[in-house]
């Protein structure tokens, strides 16, 4: 990379991790029912308190991974050899998020270019491959977990 290349990245970097941050600030603030920092009133009546007041938390609980998520983008700035893997794991999640919130972009024109309806038939596969994957890993594991047991331990009186 050229030097006004990686200048520019890190700017890019900087920009996106102050988004995260204000973001993280919006929903930990304002929580759901102020939309955060963008209204002064309620939007919606809460009816049952208690089941409100989880979801919330909840909420609030995003923001704060939010928050820690710009936080480490703008530290990672100052040293992008050092926190190369890192910065590639959170790009990974976005644009996981990206791929498996598709259905609520679709109303966005800019979305178009990316063939929507060809891209949810490999998000599809995609989600096949790792249900197979997932079970393929847990029956591996009790394999090895059966191999692993004796008869006389399992069936010992004394423990």
């Amino acid at each position: 990379m050229t030097k006004n290349s990686l200048t520019a990245f890190r700017i890019i970097i900087i920009i996106l991790g102050v988004l995260n941050i204000f973001i993280g600030l919006n929903i930990g603030f304002g929580g759901i029912s102020t939309l955060g920092w963008q209204g002064q009133s309620n939007f919606f009546e809460v009816t049952n308190e208690s089941v409100f007041l989880m979801r919330d938390s909840h909420m609030r609980y995003f923001g704060g991974l939010y928050f820690g998520i710009g936080i480490f983008m703008i530290l990672a700035t100052s040293n992008l050899k050092k926190y190369q893997s890192s910065l590639r794991l959170i790009f990974i999640l976005i644009f996981g998020l990206f791929l498996g919130n598709l259905d609520e972009l679709k109303n966005f024109k800019w979305l178009e270019k990316f063939r929507p309806e060809k891209l949810d038939i490999e998000v599809a596969k995609f989600k096949a491959i790792t249900i197979e994957a997932t079970f393929l890993v847990r029956a591996l594991f009790f394999l090895l977990f059966g191999f692993l047991m004796e008869l006389n331990e399992i069936l010992n009186q004394d423990t």
